[in-house]
This record gives C-alpha cells, sequence and structure tokens, in this order.
C-alpha cells in the first residue's frame, strides 16, 4: 500500500493544472520538498520580523581557502567578444580528442594487465610517460589539422595534463610500494586541474588500492568519463567547480530521462565515488558534496533554508547595523541585492564591467552576463522588471558613481609607451581602485573594484547574521524559489495569501504587473502560453528545466499543495481516472497488461480498493 500513496499523490496535478508542473511529477528528480525544506517559515507563514540562522549541514573548503599558484588561461586579452567562444569551443573539442585518445589506450592498458594476472599491481605511470613522449608531437599535429587549433597549444596540453596526472598517480601510491619506474615529468606548463588529469589516479586507486574488479572500473570508465566528463565542456578545468558545477553535470549530462531509473542512480552512485576520491585525494572539488537526506536518500543541494523578500530585507537592515561588519557596507549590500534581485552567479557578479551595464535611470537597467562556463550562461537580466524602484534606485546611483570616476579618469593622461600616469590620473585610479589597464574602456572598468576579493569578504560577513550555512548561492536559490513562485502567483493569485511576503513588493499589483511584461503576457495572463519556462530557464543562464526544479526551486511544495486543493474543490478525487501507464510508472510489480487487468476500474478509488482487497 505504501507504494500505492506514494503514487497517488502525483496525479492530482494532472488535469486542471499547468503542463509543466505535471512534467516535473513525472521526471524522475521530483522537486516536491524534502522534509527539513522551509523549516523556519521563510516561505509559507505569517510575517515576521525573525531572522533564521542557517546550520551548515557539512565542512567545505571554498576555492579562497586554498592557494594555488595555477597559470589561467587568459582570452580576453588575444580574442574579442565575437570570437571567443569560437576559439573556447575548439580548444575544447582539442582536449575531447587528446581525452578520449588517453582513455582508449587506459583501457587497453589494464585489460591487458588483467588477462596476465596483474590487475591489483597494474602500473600506468610508466606506459604513460613513455606513451606522452612518443605520441605527443604526431597526435598534436592531427588534433590540430581537425579542430584548427595551433599544435604549439596542443603539445603544451598534452604534457601539462600528463605532468599533472603524474603528480596526482604519485599522490596516490600506496607507500609501502616502491616509486613508479619510467615515470618523469615532461616540463609541461602548469595549468588547472582537468577531468582527463584525475582519470589516471582515480582508475589506479580503484584497481591497485580498492582492488575493485576490472568490469567494475570499466563501468567507472565509461559512465563517468566516456561520454559524460569528457563532453561536458567546464570539464577542461575543474579546478574551480563548486557545487553549482556538480549540478549542472548531474542533471544535463549524468543523468537521462533515457535511461532506467536504477542507471541513473548507479550513475549518481559512482559520481559520489569519484567526488570523495578527488576531495580526499587529490584536495579537489572541496566545495562539491551530495548532502544526504534524513532518509539516507541521495540529494543534489542542501539549500533549502532561502530567504523570502522579508527576510531578506531584515537581513540587510541587520548587516548595517552589525559593527563587526569591517567591509565596505554600501559595496557589500548592492553585491546582496544584485544577487538577490538578479539570480547572478557569484562568478558571473565578479566579472560585470561598466560595458556590461545599459542604463540611462533607475526605469531600466539591463545586466548582461557574458559567457561564463557554459554558452547557456550569456543572457541580458532587466533589473528594473524584477526589483523594487528603492532597489534599482540605490544600484542606479552606484553605477553612476562608477561611470562618473571612468569620465574623470578618461579626461586625465598617461605619458609614452610606459603609460606613465599624471598625478591627478594616479590620485583617480587610486579612488576607483582600478589599474590604467582597466580604466581605459568601459568594457575592462569593473563595476566592483577587486571584484573576487570583495565577493569573498561579502560572502563571509553575511554568515555573522544568517549563519555558517549562508553563502552567496543562497541568494541565487532564493531568487529561483521566488522567481517561480511569482509566476504561479501571477496565474493564481489566490497562492499569495498563505506567504510570509504576502504584504512585500514581490506580490504586489506593480510587480505582477511586470510579471506579465516579463513573460510577454500583456495586460492579462494567457494560460495557453507554453513559453514561460524558457524565461524562466534562460534568467538562471541554463540549458534545461531539470536543473532548476530538481535543485533552484525550493518553493514547488507550495505550488504542488494549491494545485492538489484547486483540484479537489473542482472535481473531487474519487473519479480522477488513472493511465495504464501511470501505474506501470509508479506502482512496483504492476507492469504487465495481465497485471494491471485484475484492476476493475482505473480510478483513483478502484486502484485503492483493489490494493485493499489484496490486503485481506
Amino acid at each position: 500500500m505504501k507504494h500505492f500513496y506514494s503514487a497517488a499523490t502525483n496525479i492530482f496535478t494532472i488535469n486542471g493544472a499547468e503542463a509543466i508542473l505535471y512534467s516535473r511529477l513525472s521526471g524522475r528528480t521530483l522537486p516536491v520538498s524534502p522534509p527539513w525544506a522551509d523549516e523556519h517559515n521563510s516561505i509559507i507563514g505569517e510575517p515576521s520580523t525573525h531572522i533564521s540562522r542557517r546550520s551548515r549541514s557539512k565542512k567545505t573548503l571554498v576555492p579562497s581557502e586554498k592557494t594555488t599558484t595555477v597559470q589561467r588561461e587568459n582570452y580576453s586579452s588575444v580574442y574579442s567578444e565575437e570570437t571567443l567562444d569560437d576559439e573556447m569551443h575548439r580548444r575544447f573539442l582539442a582536449w575531447q580528442e587528446i581525452a578520449y585518445f588517453y582513455l582508449g589506450y587506459l583501457r587497453y592498458w589494464i585489460k591487458n594487465q588483467t588477462l596476465n594476472g596483474k590487475s591489483h599491481q597494474i602500473e600506468i605511470a610508466e606506459p604513460l610517460s613513455k606513451l606522452t613522449s612518443s605520441q605527443a608531437d604526431s597526435l598534436s599535429k592531427i588534433i590540430a589539422d581537425k579542430t584548427k587549433v595551433s599544435s604549439a597549444y596542443i603539445e603544451s596540453l598534452i604534457y601539462s595534463i600528463h605532468d599533472k596526472a603524474q603528480a596526482s598517480l604519485h599522490a596516490v601510491r600506496p607507500k609501502e610500494l616502491p616509486l613508479a619506474r619510467g615515470a618523469y615529468p615532461l616540463g609541461g606548463k602548469d595549468r588547472a586541474f582537468c577531468a582527463l588529469t584525475f582519470m589516471f589516479p582515480f582508475v589506479y586507486y580503484e584497481l591497485v588500492v580498492r582492488r575493485n574488479k576490472l568490469s567494475t572500473v570499466l563501468s567507472k570508465l565509461t559512465n563517468l568519463f566516456s561520454k559524460s566528463l569528457f563532453d561536458y565542456e567546464p570539464a577542461i578545468n575543474v579546478e574551480d567547480w563548486d557545487e553549482e558545477d556538480s549540478n549542472l553535470f548531474i542533471h544535463e549530462i549524468l543523468i537521462t530521462p533515457d535511461l532506467a531509473e536504477n542507471t541513473n542512480h548507479s550513475r549518481l552512485s559512482q559520481f559520489s565515488t569519484l567526488l570523495n576520491f578527488n576531495r580526499s585525494k587529490l584536495d579537489l572539488w572541496t566545495e562539491v558534496y551530495f548532502p544526504v537526506s534524513q532518509s539516507g536518500e541521495l540529494t543534489t543541494t542542501n539549500r533549502h533554508q532561502v530567504l523570502g523578500q522579508q527576510e531578506f530585507n531584515l537581513f540587510i537592515d541587520a548587516f548595517k547595523c552589525d559593527h563587526s561588519v569591517q567591509s565596505d557596507v554600501t559595496v557589500s549590500t548592492i553585491i546582496f541585492k544584485i544577487l538577490f534581485y538578479a539570480g547572478l552567479r557569484p562568478g558571473e557578479l565578479a566579472r560585470l564591467t561598466l560595458g556590461d551595464i545599459s542604463t540611462h535611470s533607475e526605469e531600466e537597467i539591463l545586466i548582461r552576463v557574458r559567457r561564463f562556463k557554459t554558452p547557456a550562461s550569456r543572457r541580458i537580466i532587466p533589473l528594473h522588471l524584477l526589483a523594487p524602484p528603492e532597489v534599482c534606485l540605490e544600484i542606479f546611483e552606484y553605477i553612476s558613481q562608477r561611470l562618473s570616476l571612468f569620465s574623470k579618469l578618461k579626461m586625465t593622461r598617461a605619458f609614452g609607451k610606459e603609460r606613465r600616469p599624471s598625478e591627478a590620473r594616479e590620485n583617480l585610479l587610486y579612488i576607483a581602485d582600478v589599474s590604467d589597464e582597466q580604466a581605459q574602456f568601459l568594457r575592462t572598468f569593473p563595476l566592483f573594484s577587486n571584484a573576487e576579493k570583495v565577493t569573498r569578504i561579502a560572502r563571509e560577513e553575511m554568515k555573522l547574521i544568517l549563519g555558517e550555512g549562508a553563502d552567496l548561492y543562497l541568494l541565487r536559490h532564493s531568487y529561483a524559489t521566488h522567481m517561480f513562485l511569482r509566476w504561479y502567483a501571477m496565474r493564481y493569485p489566490d497562492v499569495i495569501n498563505q506567504l510570509r511576503d504576502r504584504n512585500e513588493w514581490f506580490y504586489s499589483n506593480e510587480a505582477m504587473t511586470l510579471q506579465r511584461h516579463i513573460y510577454r503576457h500583456g495586460s492579462l495572463v494567457n494560460h495557453s502560453k507554453e513559453t514561460d519556462m524558457v524565461h524562466l530557464m534562460k534568467s538562471m543562464g541554463h540549458r534545461f528545466v531539470d536543473t532548476f526544479f530538481a535543485v533552484y526551486c525550493h518553493s514547488y511544495f507550495v505550488v504542488y499543495n494549491h494545485v492538489q486543493k484547486k483540484y479537489m474543490a473542482q472535481r473531487g478525487w474519487e473519479n480522477l481516472p488513472v493511465s495504464t501507464g501511470f501505474i506501470q510508472a509508479n506502482i512496483p510489480k504492476m507492469k504487465s497488461r495481465t497485471t494491471i487487468s485484475q484492476i476493475k476500474e482505473k480510478s483513483l478509488v478502484g486502484v485503492l480498493e483493489f490494493f485493499q482487497s489484496k490486503e485481506t
């Protein structure tokens, strides 16, 4: 009976609800909230002056706490915005060719040594060095012809991957074993870790240290690398991955609806194994982990305690009055407000320049997000349609101050080829806290000086008010949660009465009018319009809707409960039709048509009576 009740809750939204709601309930990653969601009544409940403190479920290092001397790729100084996408994609294709070349050889090596009875004494370091030193030159030329990337760059990339992999293999090698013979560095450029770099030590660790079977290791190679990480462009640099990067990889690449549920769960479990290996052995992905629910189920996010507009305003007021805050309060609050009302990733915010902002008054502020880690991240955000007028005015005044500094700097001079600044220019550079190179163009003049530093400080200081479980990504989750809820409230305004933010601007008549403008509805809501979720998905910079609902949307339970009550009031539940396909998909041991034919009445009450008769 427990399987029936679990399945029955899904079908309340088949009739009389938005198509997107039922499609989410039909998915494998059901976004109905877990037991601990909204436990502090941040979404549902009466208005309150209480600020909840978010606890941190697990201690992880953040990128700012790690020291690295890795030399990053610098595209901006070489390529224009128009050619950047093409060049980055061609370099990814070159890396992908290298990755599949080494993957094929790695499979051959471990299969060959297993046939010789040495699967748990396998050596990877020596054949890796021999292969790289003998094949790097010819391989780089072949790949250069296919991808139109310079062979010198490809050869340098091959050597850097080799050297990084050798260092990682040495790190995971058991101390009781002698040093690997024939393994030596090839003088590669120090680059960031990529997925190919940790493939070699991961396989070695699985076979030699954990002594897994060859079939198990080959399965992990296929599921995690082939057609997975090697087909995902951000995998070319995994060193700065955080929880969002792993969420995008899981829902856009790793898990697919074409695979069986058990297969997807197995792939998730294998990815969790890889994640734990990288964190414990290579000090990678320290910001990426799977929180585990109270029932032991694997989930993909731990930021359930989002902020509503009322609690966010309380947080801003408390932050301004907190004497332990050492940073520039004005800059930090602008950062918080842009993230909360525009839903940017912290990394996207740190890269904003004055050239990315289009505004002439607080009544129109457009934020252009350039390509971040994936092409889908490029978008334009109409902040004036998303934030209250007073917030837009505050942000506009900050932007105006930065524009004024830029204009004054343009009127000063720099001398000689070395661009020695005049005294007036040097003073303005000091005030603006930018370099001479940054001050030359709008597209290079940062919206926030020392952006990575100030966002890091803002993240740490928000914990003073919101607790250790809060970070800047929590504001992005809050944006997504309320964007979905505001979209639903635009269509069904009666849901607003149960929300904590019912008296806030988010759900005012003015905000609802702007919502209709965002989704191109005009003066009246068009309930048959099917593109709303595309607008919502693009505002987040996602390729697919799955990531939004499975990771970011923490208000789904409000909509789900509202749809249930709406349907019950209109039709009642007893005669709700239940299709054969629904029974097969949701109720165990009810797969064949012969079994299903035993249910005489294909309705909710008919299925319930059938199960009751089976138990008596």
